[in-house]
């Protein structure tokens, strides 16, 4: 079956009210910036000019308009989205520049747990290279939990690949939910880890063991772990490779492991070559242009309107230097969230 389509993401639109300072008075002031780590990924994959369809529901309020529009207007299909009963999501979002952020998430419900199976075009699914899916455990009754199920089985029946970002948030998990996104990765042929979660979900101290038990007895071709300044490092079963990042001035973090995975996802559609048989020269390839796109969006506010277009990306790769760190196989201990004194907030680094 021709695939026309890169990814199919079924995940999050929402807002991050971004913090922009104060008034004369000492008033806060927040920028509205659309967001969601799904919405960011197919952010990038058009960004690049790929194609890519979002399956989510949206909130009830004007937010859900202003988000539609961006989205749409930057190039991603919208025509398996629908609008639910509850408001748009949003979060807080703190900090300066570089890694220095945080987020206050006031627990509101995830729209995306709305989405129903009619919703789904299950013909553009077929004919996708991706289905993306979240790390994230939603209720045996939400309406996402049967959607996603059906597309997996879809997916599986026509050769679409299942790709998922494990994005852990700081949160302490419920031991049966981290079973459940670790065996949910099993069946992933492409995952995304940070160290810090290679740590945390695989009990690794370092990246090729690490790497090792998330491609043993799994349907993993490839595992892309973000090692954040000290760039990525990506594996297959037989060959991996080590890439520095860039030296960009960096603005806001927010989103670039998003961009990354937009990144690869985009790469990995073009190879024209089986996922598991890239060679070592190849993964460098994709782990360098991934990593340009990723530097690109830190040097930008907010997160889905930050995307590199192939332009921009190729400018950070002829026009900036690389980092010069030397290959580094530690795998960060997990960092866990600070409950705020005992305010109802979490706070979690992104």
């Amino acid at each position: 079956m021709d695939k026309t389509i890169d990814v199919v993401g079924l995940g999050d639109l929402m807002i991050d009210f971004t913090h922009a300072g104060r008034t004369e008075d000492g008033i806060d002031l927040f920028a509205r910036n659309p967001a969601g780590s799904m919405a960011n990924v197919l952010s990038q994959v058009a960004r690049l000019g790929g194609n890519c369809v979002l399956v989510t529901t949206l909130g009830a309020d004007e937010h859900s308009q202003y988000l539609y529009s961006v989205a749409e207007g930057l190039g991603i299909d919208m025509s398996c989205v629908a609008y639910g009963s509850w408001p748009t999501r949003f979060m807080f979002a703190y900090g300066g520049a570089g890694n220095d952020r945080r987020f206050s998430d006031y627990r509101s419900p995830r729209n995306e747990a709305q989405t129903r199976l009619e919703t789904v075009d299950m013909e553009k699914l077929r004919h996708s290279h991706f289905l993306d899916i979240k790390a994230i455990v939603f209720a045996p009754d939400d309406p996402i939990v049967e959607t996603e199920r059906e597309m997996l089985r879809v997916a599986e029946e026509n050769g679409v690949t299942v790709t998922i970002d494990m994005q852990w948030r700081g949160i302490p998990l419920p031991e049966a939910n981290r079973r459940v996104l670790v065996e949910r990765a099993r069946r992933c042929g492409v995952v995304k880890v940070t160290d810090e979660e290679l740590a945390y979900y695989y009990d690794a101290e370092e990246l090729m063991s690490g790497t090792d038990r998330v491609l043993a007895d799994s349907s993993t071709q490839i595992v892309a772990v973000t090692l954040g300044s000290r760039g990525c490092f990506l594996r297959t079963r037989r060959a991996h490779v080590y890439c520095p990042t860039y030296d960009v001035p960096v603005k806001d973090t927010t989103g670039a492991g998003d961009s990354f995975m937009g990144a690869l996802l985009f790469c990995l559609a073009r190879t024209g070559t089986e996922i598991g048989r890239l060679d070592r020269a190849e993964l460098e390839r994709i782990g360098d242009f991934c990593n340009a796109c990723a530097s690109y969006s830190t040097m930008n506010r907010g997160s889905l309107l930050g995307m590199a277009s192939l332009e921009k990306a190729r400018w950070v790769q002829t026009t900036c230097s690389r980092l010069a760190v030397r290959e580094d196989t530690r795998v960060s201990a997990p960092q866990f969230v600070n409950r705020c004194g005992g305010k109802e907030e979490i706070w979690s680094r992104l």
